[in-house]
This record gives structure tokens, C-alpha cells and sequence, in this order.
């Protein structure tokens, strides 16, 4: 038996591994090449996590993309990091506060007015294991946020994503 078959072997074995450990831990990846130039999304909770990388990869793929934060300095800090990434100067970072019946409400407003369109909206955002906190019209902090605040989105902006329809297709 060559005295290097084994060594090479567990070699082998320990590079497969890896690269299986590696595709595990990082999740998989959209084979999609779809584009959607001239598309407008929404995603609610864009300055981290999930939000941010969905954000990131649509604005890979040519859309108008509004962040729509509570925190506006991080949310302007990950529309400047998608810009700077994706070059695609569509992305926009927008105030909303979901634990606010009033901030949902003036986003929408200002979203109806200013936005031509509106083809995508990510209810993205939440709360998780937070203390028992209320929201200012008094909803338990989870439940106003993670339900009512999207609902609430969501029904406000139902006309003008009914209109868009159907969406550019590219």
C-alpha cells in the first residue's frame, strides 16, 4: 500500500468536510437571476439581520429600495453600506416606528404622496423577548409591533400595492 494513500485520504475527507460545514453555517444561496429595475420595495427593519440582507440583495438586482427604520442613524448607515456596495443609488432610508400607531400612519402618508409606486413590501421588523414594554397607544411591546404595526402598514399601503399591480417584469 503507497505510504501516502492514507494521509491524502483523511485529507480529502477533512477538505469535504469543510466546504459541507461551510455550505451548512452559512445558509444557502437564491439561484435567481432575476432583476427588478423599476420595482419599489419596502423592508421594514433594513439596518440589520435579515432586513439588511434582503435589502442588499434586491438593490444587487436594480430595485428602488426604501429602509424603513426606527433607528435613523442606522438606517442611514446601512443605506450608505448597500449604496456603496451594490452602487445602486436607489436605497432610501425612511422613519418608521412600529411600536407608534402615528409613525406607521405618517409613513404611509408620505409613502402615498411621494412614491409612484409601491411593488414589494417586506414586513421584515420585530421585537423578541422583550420585557413587558407598551407601545405608546398602550399594545403590549410584541404584540403591537410584530402584528398590529405591520397590519396596520400593510392595510394603509393595500391600495397603492393593488395599483402597482402588476409589476414591471424583467
Amino acid at each position: 500500500m503507497n505510504r501516502y494513500l492514507l494521509p491524502l485520504s483523511a485529507l480529502g475527507t477533512l477538505a469535504g468536510a469543510a466546504v459541507l460545514l461551510r455550505d451548512y453555517v452559512t445558509g444557502g444561496a437564491c439561484p435567481s437571476k432575476a432583476t427588478i429595475p423599476g420595482k419599489t420595495v419596502i423592508v421594514t427593519g433594513a439596518n440589520t439581520g435579515i432586513g439588511k440582507q434582503t435589502a442588499l440583495e434586491l438593490a444587487k438586482r436594480g430595485g428602488n429600495i426604501i429602509l424603513a427604520c426606527r433607528d435613523m442613524e442606522k438606517c442611514e448607515a446601512a443605506a450608505k453600506d448597500i449604496r456603496g456596495e451594490t452602487l445602486n443609488h436607489h436605497v432610501n432610508a425612511r422613519h418608521l416606528d412600529l411600536a407608534s400607531l402615528k409613525s406607521i400612519r405618517e409613513f404611509a402618508a408620505k409613502i402615498i404622496e411621494e412614491e409612484e409606486r409601491v411593488d414589494i413590501l417586506i414586513n421584515n421588523a420585530g421585537v423578541m423577548r422583550c420585557p413587558h414594554w407598551t407601545t405608546e397607544d398602550g399594545f403590549e411591546m410584541q404584540f403591537g409591533v410584530n402584528h398590529l404595526g405591520h397590519f396596520l402598514l400593510t392595510n394603509l399601503l393595500l391600495d397603492k400595492l393593488k395599483a402597482s399591480a402588476p409589476s414591471p417584469r424583467s
